[in-house]
């Protein structure tokens, strides 16, 4: 039978060499064969050195910044950053005042550039290839005007982009990923190949030429110009005007307050199209070869289907209704308090 080996540890060394046979699956017998069963080593006197624990991971790099010392140094700072990125990453930017302008490439990495305007603390930069955030920093509780900060940004062409600005215009052109921009007061240009685009601006124009099949636009002084979309689309402005040049839509819904609605697109066979305005006027062009119905309403103005006459006609509310090809297909209701509604078919 073999007995349990004690050690009287005179000496770290010793020790050392016992913990490292223990570690390793070292068996001792009694004799120190090294063929026995097993051995049980006794803990250490207590006037011996512990070895020393593991040292802990590294910390996480900090987010990479551009920082200035006082307001005036930040005047004409440049940016000059790469950051790779996946190809179907998200980048994500926000700024202040100036311009963010989006270009696509061919490479899995973001390169940004630019000038910072005065008044501005730092220029965060965070995140990974699957994530990146660029953010221009304001001081906390500044009152001090931000000059524009100037931003040109280079993505993969598949990337999913978020845009928030406060009074910066914003451009993007060329992406083929989704696309969504939040902005106050700057103006929106957005010439794309995006599949789904989200655009949200309170006093901005927005300019968006895209065939995205998901599209969302909203303003609320602004004006909304949108070609090229199709599939489904949400637009509504307040005292914006809206125009709608598109392909072949299944869903419209379309709001507006005091601003006018210009819409010429094509339908599928049983789309569904929703138009509503308080005191603007609608237009819209529909192509002819399609079977449907309308529902025209107007209090105070003009509801009228060219060259159709109304099945129904209910002069208390001024709505009509109309039919054509059957009336099984697309379903047509537009509205407005004291505005004209004119429906062409072409």
């Amino acid at each position: 039978m073999k007995t349990k080996l004690r050690v009287p540890f005179q000496t770290i060394g010793l020790y050392a060499v016992l913990s490292m046979f223990a570690l390793s699956g070292t068996c001792l017998a009694a004799d120190g064969s090294g063929s026995g069963a097993g051995v049980v080593v006794a803990s250490p006197p207590a006037a011996s050195t512990e070895l020393a624990a593991p040292p802990a991971p590294p910390a996480p790099p900090a987010p990479t910044r551009v920082n200035v010392e006082s307001f005036s140094d930040l005047s004409g700072k440049s940016i000059d950053e790469r950051r790779p990125l996946n190809a179907d990453g998200r980048i994500s930017v926000n700024n202040v005042s100036g311009t963010v302008n989006v270009t696509t490439w061919d490479r899995n990495e973001v390169y940004v550039s630019g000038q910072i305007g005065s008044g501005v603390d730092r220029v965060d930069i965070s995140g990974d290839a699957s994530a990146l955030s660029i953010a221009v920093r304001m001081p906390k509780r500044a009152h001090n005007y931000a000059g524009d900060t100037d931003l040109k940004l280079y993505v993969p062409a598949m990337a999913r982009v978020e845009l928030e600005t406060v009074s910066a215009d914003v451009a993007v052109e060329g992406l083929k990923g989704p696309l969504r921009v939040n902005t106050v007061s700057g103006d929106t240009r957005l010439s794309v190949k995006s599949p789904e685009v989200a655009v949200t601006s309170v006093s901005g124009d927005v300019i968006l030429h895209a065939p995205s099949s998901t599209t969302r636009v909203n303003s609320v002084s602004g004006d909304l110009h949108v070609s090229g979309a199709q599939g489904e689309l949400a637009a509504e402005t307040v005292s914006g005007n809206l125009e709608l040049d598109g392909g072949k839509f299944s869903l419209l819904r379309l709001k507006s307050i005091s601003g006018d609605m210009r819409v010429a697109v094509t339908l599928t066979d049983k789309a569904r199209v929703t138009g509503e305005t308080l005191s603007g006027g609608i237009a819209m062009s529909l192509p002819s070869d399609l079977s449907g119905s309308a529902a025209l309403s107007s209090f105070s103005g003009d509801a009228v289907l060219e060259g159709l006459q109304p099945t129904d006609s209910r002069d208390r509310n001024k709505k009509r209704e109309y039919q054509w090809g059957g009336g099984d297909g697309v379903k047509i209701n537009l509205s407005s308090f004291s505005g004209d509604i004119r429906v062409q078919r072409k």
